[in-house]
């Protein structure tokens, strides 16, 4: 039998502070004491976030020197519900057929939220057939901030560009995701959903030679999950992958109000992760609109179709990325884009608009 005392740090020797908040003791629990237990004047704020700052010389649980100044975040978190975080990007087919797979989510939200009550999963259509807890020590989600969680972080460092290595998480238990189509669950612990997508080859960039390696990203995090227009192949520029950090494939909603709107006016669809598609928005004044939008050559000819009387609400938006409806890439030139629609209050109107396709010297087509 052995006895062990708990020793308290005096009030003008506490090594850190936090902002705004009095901290009435710190103690080092026994019997290594090589951590210690805080206690704060008041309680602490549900879905504030605070800082702890280091204002004296220590060092961490491995005897490495901390450094002064440096802080950390923390803070009570809330409950995840259906839409606060979205999975943003998915690599179910990594390099060489290594285990480098990951899904990365993005908290679109303002909570904070702990990566213990959110589980990914894949499978079935409304459930996961095979799921597991994010982060069973449940790190923290901050908002507008990406976690990739990987199958093997260590081999995603290798394979890909990672300025943020902190932003990748390693989680043995990431169940399979198929190569070739599959469904992505992101539940809270109750299977309460919170984003779900359902992916397929063949919404990456249709003129690589192979998805490889390759990830598919969102391109909004605002805009519908199940739009398959809403994912496109990483960039080759960003090294086919971005886990970590914001997708090189991301844009911004249109927003300057006009009805049929085109950008970019020229774009060069060579997935290199610059103007490689264009977006074409359309706004309506009433719901129930029957959509057509078609793109013709320079002599009349249609070489794509991207809506036929379609039924859509007050805005949609479709993106082509230079492909013609035979499957081939259509050659440098302008092309106008023809929108036309008609509703139940017996409205009829069509816009017309240029766009370009430009190429880069040696590109094949």
């Amino acid at each position: 039998m052995y006895f062990t005392e708990t020793v308290y740090l005096p009030a003008d020797k506490f090594p850190v502070e936090i902002d705004n908040v009095t901290i009435s003791q710190i103690k080092e629990l026994s019997p290594d004491n090589t951590s210690w237990e805080i206690d704060l004047g008041v309680p602490l704020e549900s879905g504030k976030i605070y800082t702890l700052t280091v204002k004296d010389s220590i060092c961490d649980c491995v005897e490495q020197p901390v450094m002064f100044g440096e802080g950390v975040r923390f803070c009570l978190p809330e409950k995840p519900v259906s839409g606060d975080v979205v999975i943003n990007e998915i690599l179910s087919d990594p390099p060489e057929g290594s285990d480098a797979d990951f899904i990365e989510i993005y908290n679109r939200s303002a909570k904070v939220i702990s990566l213990n009550d959110l589980r990914i999963g894949s499978g079935g259509d409304d459930y996961p057939t095979k799921s597991c807890i994010v982060d069973y020590e449940g790190g923290l989600l901050f908002p507008k901030t990406y976690i990739a969680i990987c199958k093997n972080a260590e081999l995603t460092k290798e394979q890909y560009y990672c300025p943020f290595p902190e932003n990748l998480l390693q989680c043995d238990s990431l169940p399979a995701f198929s190569n070739g189509k599959g469904i992505v669950h992101l539940t809270d612990n109750l299977y309460n959903k919170i984003d779900k997508v359902v992916y397929d080859e063949k919404m990456h960039y249709a003129m690589l030679k192979s998805t490889d390696g390759v990830s598919l990203e969102r391109i909004n995090e605002n805009a519908a999950s199940d739009e398959a227009a809403n994912w496109k192949s990483a960039a080759a520029s960003a090294g086919y992958a971005t886990p970590g950090y914001k997708n090189s494939q991301w844009t911004e909603e249109i927003s300057n109000g006009q009805q049929f709107q085109v950008r970019p006016e020229i774009f060069s669809p060579d997935n290199d992760g610059f103007d490689d598609y264009t977006e074409i928005y359309c706004k309506f004044d009433d719901t129930e609109n029957r959509v057509s939008v078609t793109i013709y050559d320079r002599n009349g000819s249609v070489i794509k179709t991207m809506a036929n009387n379609e039924l859509c609400g007050t805005e949609v938006k479709y993106i082509w990325d230079g492909v013609t409806d035979k499957g081939t890439l259509a050659r440098p030139d302008i092309y106008v884009l023809k929108m036309q629609y008609w509703n139940l209050s017996g409205k009829t109107k069509s816009f017309k608009r240029h766009v370009g396709i430009a190429r880069k010297k040696g590109a094949v087509y």
